[in-house]
């Protein structure tokens, strides 16, 4: 058995932020095409996935904006139309089934 053995002492103390999640985020993006309010996602990792969810969103008619560089996210999808939808990018990323629910209730 996998043991770790601490020595020295010493009480450990500090704090440890936790990344965004991937998974949470390709869903939660889609999420904020079910409403025609602004929403706001926080700690949003930057990575190749999100990137291309956003696109995505974006190609929609929905306005992402970057807030800051902790990852926070504004969506406002006022208006969105499914008839652009860019094929090639949803092609790419299987996160992109998340969106079919949101286009169908809107």
């Amino acid at each position: 058995m996998q043991q770790f053995v601490i020595e020295g002492g010493q009480p450990l103390s500090g704090e440890v932020t936790a990344g965004g999640n991937k998974n949470a985020a390709l869903k939660l993006i889609p999420a904020a095409l079910l409403t025609d309010e602004p929403v706001i996602l926080r700690n949003v990792p930057n990575i190749g996935d999100v990137r291309a969810q956003i696109e995505i969103v974006r190609g929609l008619g929905a306005e992402v904006s970057a807030i800051d560089a902790e990852g926070t996210l504004r969506i406002h999808a006022r208006t969105i139309d499914a008839q652009r939808l860019d094929h090639a990018l949803v092609s790419k990323l299987r996160g992109s089934l998340a969106l079919i629910a949101p286009l169908v209730a809107r």
